[in-house]
């Protein structure tokens, strides 16, 4: 049952050792931070080994818990490097690891059983069922950012693990950890910490529409760009849903912005612990203004047109999107009157606040700066009246008469934010006692009210006072002066016997001695011992000087061949979301399994092979069930009940598994369907061989390897136990957005809206609504293909190989299907639809 009377723990970001000291002192409860590697802000200010280590110190000494990030994909030689890398962090005390490769999970579970784990966001979880994956060591649950309030509170009434949910910052479009729209457009992998932030770029977007004279409706903007989160008006109704961690985001941000976010919660979430929940509401609604004026604070600190309250509070759509700015739009202090001619200008009329240094900005309806004023650190040189010199382009039209004036940088604010939380530094509060006798070595004892750690330090024996002896009131002077250390005292006493003569500099010594004493004793109790070295490392692959492994053999003279044989018992899987892929699929005899994906037309498809059946002019192959690529809430639960009975009243041999919560249920599935056949599907990672290892130990009869593996990465044990994907328009996002909502609004809920998204390079990405389970699937504008390096893909002997279809027609479909077959039986073969743009994703280019 879980704690309702808990403490509500603060996570904070701390990009950097300077705003870890910074977000500690503005009252956090945890730190988040990255070391040198592996973390998922690879572009962040992360301390290195040293710095980290102090870091960890700094919070502990403070009661600040650390949290690491590991939270990406690892390859197979980095994964045998990530042991001795967390090592000494482990040792320091290092409070949890942050993961998201289930390799990594598996891993650090074996070799460091004492650690506790936080299973990140960007592993998907949106059900509880996922709990069963996780190993002991796993102590929380980060769910996707995507489940709302009532979804939050059926996952923590339905486990006792820890619950983490993010509370203030930016949003992504895509599930965390389902986005290849920076890894495969730019090469940049957002699973590898090394996002380039393609969706705060602006996009058009076109669907046809029927009744319209040029047939299409369209959109531009940043459409794929959301609000920042607040959650700040609703704490109290996020807290009640059983969480025990709110998280603040912007490990990419200053010091101040995240040691002032931080600072903001601290104060209504302690509001709340003193208040209670009933005091806390009548507490808001009779002072609305002193939100509303800290929630401005926060919109001075940064946000993306306003904020939203995110999945959590259910704003889908266009109230959830900034379309017309990617970045900080600051906060309105006035208007402008703008006047016309060969030198525009403008004069300003506040309505808001301004001080000495502010930044503000000149901001037409149409979202064009056009102009911008710093106010000058002396105010009495500032004058609100005089006229702003205007930019304009001719080519923007007509120059218009009223603007908006925003105010971008809040000086005041920031200055108030670095004096007490980036420069400030408060000092660690402790107790001393000090004795002086006789004959004895004087002796200072140091501890604190919490009782952490109590040490005694002895010095040498004081002499016989010639003239003038030291006194009680002089050492506690000398005591006092601990500036520089970090401390002060909160209670202090000395206690010396009559005449004796203590020397000034023997006080010093054993003050600066007793307070370090003090700050080892209290941090050797996180210490930990190194553990026993684990049974098995995983390792890397070989690889050549050229980066390549040095068994890949290209096609040509030296091309690897099969025998007949060998090649006929190859497994070709055939992935169908449509009535025409399906009838094409079942009549060319290149597949030995076909499976039917739930987000596109599965009734018809399934319709189709039953009438083939009837017909007996099928070609006997196993039929997959390709579950939904996420499933929460109720919308997860119909697909599960819809999934049973369809393994029910279908020939289904096989299941593909898409998220954690399905995998989960796989004994459960096959205990009701015997000899079912299970796999895991790329939106499950498989990067290493302990992913591979991880999936079969949970019932995965194969993977699909990841497509961010470039050839020389995929290992012996990786090919033998996945799939292998040799043609697929990727889907490079997942999200519970959809561009036709946020333009033109949800309508017909249940018409699965198609469209095309345009970039600045005017590649055509097709986006496709999946209305039935409320999510959208943004597709490559390139076809990936390894059908004409078909031989080098032979050389990794998979499980498998995959054909994936999605937007294509019946006739594409027979086209790939047929260049598929010849490739296998060893023929030079182009690319099947001249028509389309292609790519070999990372097979050969691969990324950091």
């Amino acid at each position: 049952m879980r704690n309702r009377n808990r403490t509500i723990e603060l996570l904070a970001p701390a990009g950097s050792y300077e705003t870890l000291c910074a977000v500690t002192e503005a009252g956090c409860d945890a730190v988040y931070i990255g070391g040198p590697r592996f973390g998922a802000r690879a572009y962040a200010d992360n301390p290195d080994g040293e710095r980290l280590l102090q870091g960890i110190d700094y919070a502990h000494m403070r009661g600040v818990k650390v949290y690491l990030t590991v939270n990406t994909l690892l390859k197979n030689r980095e994964l045998a490097e990530l042991r001795d890398y967390l090592l000494p962090f482990y040792e320091a005390g290092l409070d949890a690891v942050i993961v998201q490769d289930p390799g990594v999970m598996k891993c650090i579970a074996e070799w460091f059983p004492e650690l506790p784990i936080h299973v990140s966001t960007q592993m998907t979880v949106t059900q509880a069922e996922a709990v069963k994956l996780f190993p002991k060591s796993v102590t929380r649950i980060v769910p996707a950012r995507e489940l709302n309030l009532a979804e939050i509170a059926e996952l923590a009434d339905a486990t006792d693990l820890e619950l983490e949910i993010f509370a203030h910052g930016a949003l992504c479009y895509s599930y965390s950890g389902q986005c290849l729209l920076s890894s495969l457009i730019g090469g940049r992998s957002g699973n590898r910490g090394r996002c380039a932030q393609p969706c705060r770029k602006q996009y058009r977007y076109e669907e046809t529409a029927e009744g319209r004279a040029d047939g299409k409706r369209a959109a531009s903007g940043y459409l794929l760009s959301p609000k920042d989160q607040c959650l700040l008006p609703g704490l109290h109704e996020l807290i009640e849903t059983g969480i025990d961690s709110l998280k603040l985001e912007g490990r990419m941000k200053k010091a101040e912005y995240a040691a002032g976010v931080t600072g903001m919660y601290r104060k209504w979430l302690d509001r709340y612990e003193e208040l209670g929940p009933q005091e806390y509401r009548r507490y808001l609604a009779e002072n609305e203004d002193e939100m509303r004026t800290d929630i401005g604070a926060l919109a001075d600190l940064y946000n993306r047109g306003g904020f939203c309250g995110g999945y959590v509070f259910d704003t889908k759509g266009s109230e959830m999107m900034c379309t017309t700015r990617p970045n900080h739009t600051g906060v309105k202090v006035g208007t402008a009157e703008i006047s016309g001619g060969t030198r525009p200008s403008a004069v300003l009329t506040l309505t808001g606040e301004v001080g000495a240094g502010d930044v503000l900005e000149i901001r037409t309806s149409g979202h064009f700066v056009c102009g911008d004023i710093t106010i000058p650190k002396d105010m009495a040189r500032f004058d609100a009246s005089r006229p702003v010199a205007i930019r304009w382009d001719p080519s923007f039209g007509k120059i218009p008469k009223k603007a908006d004036v925003y105010r971008m940088k809040n000086e005041a604010l920031l200055e108030e934010i670095d004096e007490e939380f980036v420069t400030g530094r408060k000092p660690l509060p402790v107790c001393g006692t000090f004795r002086a006798a006789a004959g004895e070595p004087i002796r200072l004892t140091v501890t604190d009210e919490e009782g952490r750690a109590c040490v005694t330090v002895a010095g040498d024996v004081p002499e016989e006072a010639k003239l003038r002896p030291t006194t009680g009131e002089d050492v506690l002077e000398k005591l006092r002066r601990t500036g520089g250390s970090g401390y002060a005292w909160e209670q202090l006493s000395a206690d010396v016997a009559d005449g004796l003569f203590v020397p000034v500099s023997k006080i010093n010594e054993l003050r600066r001695e007793a307070l370090e004493a003090y700050e080892s004793a209290v941090l050797k109790t996180f210490r930990r011992s190194i553990p026993k070295a684990p049974e098995t490392i995983y390792g890397s692959a070989p690889r050549s000087a050229d980066g390549e492994d040095e068994t890949v053999t290209v096609a040509g003279d030296d091309a690897v061949t099969l025998a007949d044989a060998e090649r006929q018992t190859e497994r070709v899987a055939v992935c169908v979301c449509t009535k025409e892929q399906t009838e094409a699929s079942v009549r060319y005899s290149v597949a030995t399994d076909l499976w039917v994906d739930m987000e596109g037309e599965y009734e018809a498809c399934f319709t189709i092979l039953r009438t083939e059946r009837k017909l007996g002019t099928a070609k006997p192959v196993r039929i997959g069930l390709v579950l939904p690529r996420v499933g929460k809430g109720e919308r997860g639960r119909k697909a599960v009940a819809e999934a049973e009975r369809l393994l029910s009243e279908e020939h289904i041999d096989t299941l593909i598994v898409r998220t954690p919560d399905q995998l989960a249920r796989v004994e459960t599935w096959r205990g009701r369907f015997p000899g079912l056949t299970v796999y895991t599907d790329s939106t499950l990672h498989l990067m290493n061989d302990a992913a591979a290892a991880f999936y079969e130990e949970h019932g995965a009869d194969a993977g699909t390897l990841s497509p961010e593996l470039r050839r020389s990465e995929i290992s012996e044990t990786m090919a033998s136990s996945a799939w292998l994907t040799v043609y697929e328009r990727t889907v490079l996002m997942i999200s519970e957005q959809c561009p036709h909502r946020t333009a033109f609004g949800c309508g017909n809920p249940g018409s699965n809206p198609q469209g095309l998204l345009y970039d600045e390079t005017a590649g055509a990405m097709p986006v496709r609504s999946v209305c039935r389970y409320c999510h959208s699937l943004l597709y490559n504008a390139h076809v990936t293909s390894l059908l004409t390096v078909y031989d080098e893909v032979r050389t990794k002997r998979p499980y498998g190989v995959r054909a994936v279809f999605s937007t294509e027609t019946r006739r594409e479909t027979e086209r790939v299907l047929r260049a598929l077959a010849a490739a296998m039986d060893g023929e030079t073969v182009a690319e099947p639809i001249a028509s389309v743009a292609y790519t070999r994703g990372h097979w050969k280019r691969g990324i950091l």
